[in-house]
């Protein structure tokens, strides 16, 4: 087993490996003590089972190919209708689905069909990260997207959100940007941009159209505008 030294679960059981090893052979050999000797056993044990606990129950690289995978069917429909106007992010259901119109006027609030006369509806990759990143419905748009980009798909190194009015500046730092899809990257934006604008649309309720991203040395920054769905 190959012990990361940065994981939560591992330093704790360490800490409790090395406090109750030693604790629980002094407490049997020199105190006699069999109350103090269990409490030992017990921090062995529970360090054990810390060490086995994995802080991801769910392997990052699969989830990255999983997700690669599905952006490979996006990038061919995209390119076979020859689409190239921004994506708009819409909640529906608990579920975020993604809408790609193929001109400026379209209607958002009709059925959800997979090909519409105004545009292509997908469903993105990022859509299930959602439940699996265990979002809360009371947390805040930054928290949100730290939740999911930092800590579950470890994407980035951090986010920051800054929402004024209808705007939404999502700034991504040390991003992971995955495969090179240049017609999702166009319409939809990059793997953390894409990600960041579904968690936007679940968190804030309504469709949530991205506008355009710039990329630098250390991140990415993207700008959405919230649309209001009637």
């Amino acid at each position: 087993m190959r012990l990361d030294l940065g994981d939560p679960y591992t330093g704790l059981g360490l800490g409790l490996l090395v406090f109750g090893a030693p604790f629980m052979l002094y407490s049997h050999y020199v105190l006699q003590m069999v109350t103090f000797t269990a409490l030992g056993m017990a921090c062995v044990i529970l360090g054990s089972v810390a060490l086995l606990t994995p802080s991801s129950p769910v392997p990052l690289d699969a989830v990255r190919v999983l997700m690669d995978g599905a952006y490979v069917n996006i990038e061919a429909l995209l390119e076979e209708l020859d689409l190239r106007e921004k994506a708009v992010y819409l909640s529906r259901g608990g579920r975020v689905y993604c809408f790609v119109p193929n001109g400026e006027d379209f209607d958002l609030g009709g059925s959800l069909r997979l090909v519409q006369d105004d545009g292509l509806l997908v469903f993105p990759p990022g859509s299930e990260l959602i439940g699996l990143g265990d979002v809360s419905s009371e947390a805040g748009v930054e928290d949100a997207l730290t939740s999911v980009l930092v800590d579950y798909l470890e994407a980035c190194d951090g986010v920051r959100a800054v929402v004024t009015g209808d705007d939404v500046v999502v700034s991504v730092s040390k991003p992971v940007m995955g495969g090179d899809y240049p017609r999702v990257r166009l319409c939809m934006g990059s793997l953390p941009v894409n990600v960041g604008g579904v968690v936007l649309a679940h968190m804030l309720g309504e469709g949530v159209r991205f506008v355009d991203e710039r990329v630098a040395d250390d991140g990415v920054t993207a700008r959405f505008r919230v649309i209001r769905v009637g």
